[in-house]
């Protein structure tokens, strides 16, 4: 199993538009095969700050998802919205 989690600065005036395409896009992402969780929680103190928890079956089934045309167009529209660059982190049980 596969722990994703990507941190996301939000533009503070940008944020209710990202919601949106993050709103939207949710239940086609937890559509894809390999994907058992999709969440965005935000940082308690900086609203702005906000980070993806997904979990998948194995890397290949999270690469498939971020090699498709679907996650480049979210992708896209997400970062239109950004402050900063995204840090990523792929983690596995040990």
């Amino acid at each position: 199993m596969i722990t994703r989690i990507v941190k996301m600065t939000i533009a503070p005036e940008f944020l209710d538009e990202f919601l949106q395409v993050y709103g939207v896009s949710v239940p086609k992402i937890r559509s894809f095969a390999g994907c058992h969780q999709v969440e965005l929680l935000h940082d308690v103190s900086q609203h702005n700050v906000v980070f993806t928890y997904s979990r998948w079956d194995s890397v290949a089934h999270l690469d498939d998802y971020r090699h498709s045309d679907f996650f480049a167009g979210v992708w896209k529209s997400a970062k239109k919205t950004f402050a900063a660059k995204a840090e990523a982190w792929s983690l596995e049980n040990i």
